[in-house]
């Protein structure tokens, strides 16, 4: 896959970006250091930032963390910050700390769609899967990532619209969440055409 992300220069970077680093002079100044080594950042740095924005406004920052469904081990699940895994409930994180934690994930998530889409990608189309990544963690060996990697926007389509399932609780059969279902619509709409679906 290739949408100019280098992922050693992602994991060091990306939280500078995720804090408003993006577009000042000392990340221009980075920028043209790693340019200058051979490496070129211009897409990964644009599917960082449109990432970024898109989850959160998918999430919306939380300080308390909330019951959000169910771990795979069968107990319930606690979410904080931007939807990443909270140590339990009543526990707080702070913007800060939760821009961190966004961070982190989505370093490893476009990490992910670089290791498992081989198709070239525009920064919005990474951005929509990663997103993905860091709803459901499920991208690899998914029927999502063979449609990507075979360019059937169809294909893409319908995959991403089967991921609307969630766990409320524990012992509690799936069901739909309306949320996942907007959330898959928006990721398919950013993908297909760069929209802002979620403003």
């Amino acid at each position: 896959m290739n949408f100019g992300v280098q992922i050693a220069s992602l994991v060091v970077l990306t939280p500078l970006a995720i804090i408003g680093f993006v577009g000042s002079d000392e990340f221009k100044s980075m920028a043209s250091a790693v340019q200058s080594a051979g490496e070129t950042i211009d897409g990964w740095a644009d599917a960082v930032a449109i990432a970024t924005e898109f989850i959160k406004k998918e999430e919306t920052f939380q300080e308390v963390a909330y019951r959000d469904g169910v771990l795979p081990n069968g107990q319930p699940r606690y979410s904080w910050g931007y939807g990443t895994l909270a140590p339990g409930p009543g526990t707080t994180i702070n913007k800060a700390e939760a821009e961190k934690e966004l961070s982190t994930h989505l370093a490893g998530n476009l990490e992910t769609v670089d290791s498992v889409i081989h198709a070239d990608l525009a920064p919005h189309q990474a951005a929509a899967l990663a997103s993905f990544q860091y709803n459901t963690g499920a991208l690899e060996g998914s029927g999502l990532a063979a449609e990507v990697n075979a360019d059937n926007d169809a294909g893409i389509e319908r995959e991403l619209g089967k991921w609307v399932h969630w766990t409320p609780r524990p012992g509690a059969a799936k069901e739909v969440a309306p949320g996942l279902v907007n959330r898959r619509r928006n990721e398919w709409n950013l993908f297909r055409s760069g929209a802002d679906a979620n403003n």
